[in-house]
């Protein structure tokens, strides 16, 4: 597989660190940030083909950062993740331009293969 930039952004510490060690041992470059703000700085340092947001960060929105970071990097793969897909519904989700909505808890074979482009 060629290596890909991924960034991660979720408040739990612990999702950030299961997620780097398992997108770091399948190979790809992995980043990660706590809040939306720390993401999109990140991003103009450098960027990330894979995005795996999720939805309910303090701060801005997952949904209101996949539109801004689209509108400036509109070949993200954006993959949202929740606890709880109420607030925000798939339909919005998609509106907003994310590729794959992915629900806590989920299983590592569906992140990789979310990261991979692989249909849920």
């Amino acid at each position: 597989m060629q290596s890909k930039n991924i960034l991660v952004v979720d408040d739990e510490p612990s999702i950030r660190s299961l997620y780097h060690i398992a997108f770091s041992h399948s190979g790809y470059e992995v980043r990660v940030a706590s809040n939306g703000e720390d993401a999109l700085e990140m991003l103009t340092e450098q960027y990330a083909e894979i995005i795996f947001l999720d939805l309910n960060l303090p701060g801005i929105k997952g949904d209101k950062l996949c539109r801004m970071i689209l509108e400036k990097w509109p070949d993200t793969r954006m993959i949202a993740i929740t606890g709880d897909l109420k607030p925000f519904g798939e339909l919005e989700c998609r509106e907003a331009g994310f590729h794959h909505v992915l629900t806590k808890p989920i299983q590592l074979i569906d992140l990789l293969n979310a990261a991979q482009g692989e249909p849920e």
